[in-house]
């Protein structure tokens, strides 16, 4: 948690402040997600003589996380090559501008565009977050801040959904509002984030033959897939339940906070899963993630207290999964390379989130179950070779292919 700034040699250490900073940096995609997600209908309602309006206001939900996932190495190499800190000050202030656009647009297709745009600077505040988090902390440190990061989003999804619908009853254009909290960011994040210290001789990792970026991806494969099964579930839950006769709408609102409730105890409870083992702590959370979604796919057969079982079972994997692969990743990384690598990071969860729905649709275009059926079965098959490929270790950074 000690490093030093580029001026001085005064060791400064990341507390409370830095890492409240850095979760309150890390929910800026998630209020991009789903804020105005309960304001939809009126938007398109607005754009009503707009062709294809139906499809356009629900791309302004979607493009976002799309952008994200396209410029996240774009993002990681425009960071490192940057600073850190240097790149907040622009990077927040043209999310404000982007993000409140459509206050003042009147036309669809430009509001689009400011989505678009609101994207790419979302992939460079997540990565200045990412790459921030690894300069700051590392081993068990580190792992803890990615599990607070899974966490916090989740539970700022939720948030940022209710507080969107009520702002949304005193119209659509009015969530677009919450988007001034990235100019109201900056004099904290300026205050409280420092740019780590630069070594005055950098060590070429391009010839480092400890490090190559191809060993870089089956860690970020494995990051694709966790964040796949989180978001098929995330989309796709509310169809499964509503497909249970005996599921009546409040039930199926506490099934989904319960799934949210799973999450982040799942994402918490990483902090003391490293006492068995990262092994035992990887292979677990995907088994939990497969064995939740192949029961999850048999809801009408099982019914809902069985499919409330299914659901904490994916949901716990998922809470343990992302933060536990996301430290293995970012920890094999060398200091001069940590930006670039959170940009691969960024993109794989962004990217899998973009695609989970998609992927169902292309299994399985009549019928939802039988794509989640088959997901859950590719996630039980990652689960297995996890056990047979991967060394046993005490601590994620330990753990490494043979």
């Amino acid at each position: 948690m000690v490093d030093q700034a580029e001026q001085g040699s005064k060791p400064k250490v990341a507390g409370a402040a830095q890492t409240f900073i850095l979760m309150v940096i890390s929910c800026l995609p998630v209020l991009g997600g789903v804020l105005i997600a309960p304001s939809l209908p009126r938007m398109a309602e607005y754009f009503h003589d707009v062709p294809n309006v139906g499809l356009l206001v629900r791309v302004t939900m979607t493009t976002p996380a799309l952008m994200i996932a396209l410029l996240g190495p774009l993002a990681g190499w425009m960071v490192e090559k940057f600073g850190r800190r240097s790149m907040i000050s622009v990077t927040f202030l043209l999310y404000t501008l982007f993000g409140t656009a459509p206050l003042y647009l009147n036309d669809l297709h430009l509001i689009v565009l400011s989505r678009m745009a609101l994207g790419a600077t979302e992939a460079l505040a997540i990565t200045i977050c990412t790459a921030l988090m690894c300069d700051y902390y590392e081993g068990a440190s580190r792992e803890r801040m990615f599990a607070y990061q899974t966490a916090v989003s989740s539970l700022a999804a939720s948030a940022f959904f209710i507080i969107g619908g009520q702002m949304g009853n005193h119209g659509w254009r009015v969530p677009f509002w919450l988007y001034v909290a990235g100019v109201v960011l900056i004099p904290f994040c300026l205050a409280l984030l420092w740019e780590p210290r630069r070594r005055a001789v950098k060590v070429q990792a391009e010839n480092d033959p400890n490090f190559k970026w191809s060993g870089m991806l089956p860690g970020y494969a494995l990051l694709f897939c966790a964040s796949v099964s989180m978001f098929v579930a995330a989309v796709e839950l509310s169809f499964v339940l509503k497909g249970i006769g005996s599921a009546t709408p409040g039930q199926i609102g506490m099934v989904m906070g319960v799934s949210h409730l799973a999450l982040v105890i799942g994402a918490l409870a990483t902090r003391y899963s490293r006492a068995i083992g990262s092994k035992a702590s990887l292979v677990t959370s995907f088994a939990f993630m497969a064995v939740g979604l192949l029961g999850i796919s048999e809801a009408p057969a099982i019914g809902l207290g069985w499919t409330l079982v299914a659901v904490v079972l994916h949901s716990w994997g998922c809470g343990m999964a992302i933060p536990t692969v996301a430290d293995i990743v970012m920890g094999k990384l060398p200091a001069e390379r940590r930006a670039h690598g959170s940009g691969g990071y960024v993109s794989c969860v962004f990217f899998g989130q973009f695609a989970a729905p998609f992927i169902v649709h292309l299994i399985s275009p009549a019928s939802n179950l039988p794509g989640i059926q088959a997901i859950g079965i590719a996630i039980l098959a990652i689960a297995i070779g996890l056990f047979l490929v991967f060394k046993p270790g005490t601590s994620p950074a330990a753990m490494r292919p043979e």
